[in-house]
């Protein structure tokens, strides 16, 4: 048998052998190449297809145990999410169309769709903070307690949630809604509090956003040189008793820019008024 000649190209087998071991997916059985995650022969011979297999969304989805239905599903929501696209353009008759001629995969239906959202979230969010979701949204006929607990309950079985889970509930002082708090306490809820339960947990806190709020009220010359000292930052919120979430980002603002308000209001003179006074001595300590 004669040998390669010098410059020739190298024999199949040993070319195989070469770009295999880069796959641990992928075998040489002598006279196919394999997939052992997929269980399929591949049809070809060269390192640049074998590694267009492991890359393809058939081999990762059977990998991860997902079947490719599920992960159809999962990308078209994220895409839909991502681009701010409603599902209602799923019913689109035009998009409809425009899918049917240019894709041979089945186009889901909306309430198909809405089945897999719950199962996304969780898988997307389950291991790294997010931004406030709406869940739901209705118009009741009748705008009673019991009405508003039983949709929140519904939503939270929709989403696999327990109502242990619930951490805070926050909501205004109207009657009907403190029912609802105490009826999401009777039915588990681990933590039930209202914006007075937590102003009265964190004092410090609410003597910093409330003597603050006094000192750069009507007071054009300190805005100004809270503006020249923390450029880009915004003014100091003042909170409005009536409207209980403005405390809560006030809160959120000064734990942010806590160290920049505290550099100002020290450099501002004790005797000019005396709510820089007080807050002075309470910020330096």
């Amino acid at each position: 048998m004669s040998t390669p000649r010098k410059g020739g190209k190298r024999p199949l087998v040993d070319r195989v052998h070469k770009f295999i071991g880069e796959f641990p997916d992928i075998r040489y059985d002598g006279s196919q190449i394999w997939c052992d995650v997929c269980n399929i022969p591949l049809m070809c011979w060269d390192r640049y297809n074998c590694k267009r297999h492991v890359n393809g969304v058939a081999h990762a989805t059977t990998k991860s145990g997902v079947s490719l239905r599920t992960q159809f599903m999962f990308d078209l929501l994220v895409m839909l999410i991502t681009c701010n696209i409603p599902l209602t353009i799923l019913e689109n008759k035009s998009f409809k169309e425009f899918w049917n001629k240019y894709s041979e995969v089945e186009l889901p239906s909306r309430t198909a769709l809405r089945t897999y959202l719950p199962r996304l979230l969780r898988v997307m969010y389950s291991t790294k903070p997010t931004h406030p979701l709406l869940l739901t949204s209705k118009r009741l006929q009748k705008c009673t307690a019991e009405a508003i607990t039983r949709v929140i309950l519904e939503t939270l079985e929709n989403f696999q949630l327990l109502t242990s889970q619930v951490l805070l509930f926050v909501t205004d002082g109207a009657a009907t809604m403190l029912s609802v708090g105490r009826s999401l306490k009777e039915h588990g809820c681990s933590f039930f509090t209202c914006y007075l339960t937590i102003r009265n947990c964190f004092p410090e806190v609410d003597s910093l956003i409330s003597s603050t709020k006094k000192v750069f009220l009507k007071s054009p010359k300190r805005l100004r040189a809270f503006h020249t000292q923390c450029p880009g930052v915004s003014e100091p919120p003042q909170p409005i008793i009536t409207r209980w979430g403005t405390w809560l980002e006030a809160a959120f603002y000064y734990a942010k820019y806590f160290t920049q308000i505290k550099s100002v209001l020290l450099q501002f003179n004790p005797k000019e008024a005396a709510a820089i006074k007080g807050k002075s001595d309470d910020i330096s300590k």
